[in-house]
């Protein structure tokens, strides 16, 4: 413990001589007013592209200084100092201290840019550094710098991690009884709990993804236990703790709630799947209806705001999710994003996965089994031809500026064909991760990826000629890895392990 504290005495010595030679520190915006863009405007940024969070003027000689990465490192050593050491508690907010405010909110773009669009989480718009708690912020930096330059980040980004992954593993595990919940959730402390769990899985590492894939477990009892996952429970929360008539704040608390239950499903399906596991969270549980449109959730300003809902479609709030990702003749179908279509591809998992276990338990018996295959290869083609269809009517509506297409437009209202070109490539990348699961899900119904790894496992030590047959048996590349290989590039900047062990 004193070791620990003179580490984080030097810290905060380092962080201090920072400060004492930075005469004025602003971080200036740019046309664009979404976290992404408000760094790239300021001449004064360091030739290698980090934004400086210490811009140093009329420097007195013989004054120490710091590169911006070497402050950016000393600030993510303190920080996990802190949270070891507890000063930093979890489920609180905690808020940005001064002394880290600019070299937090200097890195965030690479959050907003790549991160976001694939994992909503957070609420872009209203997102401000020193009104956020500490441990989102801080999450919001580590995985920009990480995407940036994994290289160069790995080793301090890892150290926070962990730090925070234990923290938050042994805060989950002292739940409180779901009648002391008279305060508001800690949903700050659950939005970084989430992002920490999906930057373990694309990051890769066996040993991060497996203690991602236990806390993961672990949250969704949590949650459970809070009722969380009880849409009367979220009302409630609402009337009380968050009260107001203004409908963009309305708006704002209701769909974070949606969105870090849908973002949950998400990686709870895909952690379940890399690890050959059953899901920890069940469609039916997802007591919510249909969230609003990427384009409204992403609103920066109150008039793009009052402009975009008058063209959203208002129907999307009276289905139940869960009924309508279970039902691919569903009434809804008209209503269909993709990032529903997605969420239905994932809900099939558990009916999968029974199926898998089903057929080897029996193959090893030697026992005949009831063949339910077809009915669950008929909804993952009847929801890929919805990938399909609503694929077409993005093409058609790009061009007339209709639903679905404007439904995925996001920041740069004052640029058309700035903001189309980004929805475009939302779109893709939104198509790749409907197909990666669609095939990842066809892959586990039609074979036994537990064994086909096993199989592969074995090649590593088998003779050549053996090796030469699991070779061959690869040599085509299957429309399963290209798409698998698609999503994990398109946001890690690394291969990620844990999708290329799958395959």
């Amino acid at each position: 413990m004193i070791c620990l504290q003179l580490q984080i005495q030097e810290e905060e010595e380092l962080a201090m001589r920072v400060m004492r030679t930075r005469q004025s520190a602003t971080v200036s915006s740019s046309g664009s007013k979404s976290p992404s863009e408000d760094i790239a405007a300021d001449p004064r940024t360091v030739a290698n592209g980090f934004t400086s969070p210490a811009l140093i003027q009329n420097l007195t000689p013989g004054t120490p200084q710091i590169s911006p990465n070497d402050e950016i490192k000393a600030g993510f050593k303190r920080i996990a100092n802190h949270v070891r050491s507890g000063e930093i508690p979890i489920g609180e907010d905690t808020p940005v201290p001064a002394l880290d405010k600019n070299w937090i909110e200097g890195n965030s773009k690479e959050y907003f840019g790549r991160f976001h669009d694939t994992w909503p989480i957070l609420h872009g718009p209203s997102y401000v550094t020193m009104d956020t708690s500490l441990l989102v912020s801080v999450s919001i930096a580590m995985i920009s710098c990480w995407l940036r330059s994994p290289d160069e980040f790995e080793d301090v980004v890892l150290q926070l991690h962990e730090s925070l992954m234990s923290a938050f593993s042994d805060w989950i595990a002292n739940p409180r009884s779901r009648h002391e919940y008279d305060e508001p959730w800690p949903f700050e402390t659950y939005q970084a709990i989430l992002m920490n769990i999906i930057f373990a899985f694309y990051h890769g590492n066996e040993k991060l993804v497996s203690k991602a894939s236990l806390l993961r477990g672990t949250f969704v009892v949590a949650l459970r236990e809070a009722e969380f996952f009880n849409s009367d429970n979220a009302a409630e929360q609402q009337r009380v703790h968050y009260p107001g008539t203004f409908v963009p704040w309305l708006m704002t608390i209701r769909d974070r709630w949606k969105r870090l239950i849908v973002s949950l499903f998400k990686i709870d399906t895909y952690l379940s799947i890399a690890r050959f596991q059953a899901p920890t969270l069940f469609r039916e549980e997802i007591d919510l209806t249909m969230p609003a449109t990427y384009s409204l959730w992403n609103a920066y300003g109150l008039n793009i705001f009052f402009k975009r809902i008058t063209l959203e479609p208002t129907d999307r709030s009276n289905f139940k999710l869960s009924e309508v990702i279970a039902n691919p003749n569903t009434p809804a179908k008209p209503l269909l994003l993709f990032e529903d279509i997605h969420l239905a591809l994932c809900g099939l998992l558990p009916a999968i996965w029974n199926q898998t276990q089903i057929v080897r338990r029996s193959t090893e018996a030697g026992r005949s089994t009831q063949n339910s295959t077809s009915s669950l290869a008929w909804q993952l083609e009847a929801w890929k031809a919805d990938i399909e269809r609503v694929k077409h009517q993005c093409c058609h509506a790009a061009e007339v500026g209709e639903f679905p297409f404007t439904a995925y437009i996001g920041d740069y209202d004052e640029d058309p064909a700035r903001a189309k070109a980004l929805a475009i490539s939302n779109i893709k990348c939104l198509i790749s991760e409907c197909l990666m699961t669609y095939h990842l899900q066809g892959l586990q119904l039609y074979a036994d990826p537990r064994m086909i790894n096993s199989v592969a496992m074995a090649s590593i030590v088998s003779p050549d000629h053996e090796a030469g047959k699991v070779e061959e048996l690869y040599s085509t590349p299957s429309p399963f890895f290209v798409n698998a290989s698609l999503i994990s590039k398109q946001m890690s900047p690394k291969p990620n392990p844990s999708i290329q062990h799958l395959i």
